[in-house]
């Protein structure tokens, strides 16, 4: 009696089997080439913007005269350079002097400025008229946004009275419209 793999339905049914399997393995390595495309994407544009964005190592040292020469061309530092090195050099002769009648220089070279009124007897009120000041600024803020949200409610301003609902003012004479 032979055994069922050895029959010749055993050989065929192996075949089929191993086709599946073959099938499997295949479909797990599309499966896996589809998984690797996300990362493959990141690290080609990881790539691309080392590639755009960084220079290599040597361009810089290569290029500094001719970076030297641009930048010298766009901004002319070099005069400044020169200004700042002839300042420098420069000495005091102690001659030059500012008048700062409004101004006083103190020992420690700091600048005050002289009082051409004093309010120091009116601060004691300042916290009265701050209030005050308060107080109306917040009445006129409670009757703006009034007249706002009757102009939103009804379409008409407070300010604009009985005009904005059409009934005009009698100005004729006797009290009837002509």
């Amino acid at each position: 009696m032979e055994t069922f793999y050895g029959s010749y339905h055993g050989n065929i049914i192996k075949g089929i089997a191993d086709i599946f399997i073959d099938l499997w393995d295949w479909f797990n390595f599309i499966w896996e080439a589809i998984k690797a495309i996300p990362q493959a994407i990141i690290d080609l544009l990881g790539n691309l913007l080392k590639l755009l964005f960084i220079p290599s190592e040597n361009f810089f040292n290569d290029n500094i005269e001719e970076i030297k020469e641009k930048i010298s061309e766009k901004i002319p530092y070099n005069d400044y350079v020169r200004l700042f090195e002839t300042i420098k050099t420069l000495e005091s002769d102690n001659s030059l002097s500012i008048d700062l009648p409004k101004y006083q220089i103190t020992e420690n070279l700091e600048v005050e400025q002289n009082k051409f009124i004093d309010f120091g007897k009116i601060t004691k009120y300042k916290e009265t008229w701050f209030s005050w000041v308060r107080g109306f600024t917040f009445i006129f803020m409670i009757i703006y946004n009034l007249n706002q949200i009757t102009k939103f409610l009804r379409g008409i301003n407070v300010a604009d009275g009985a005009t904005a609902l059409g009934l005009e003012k009698n100005t004729s004479i006797g009290g009837k419209n002509q």
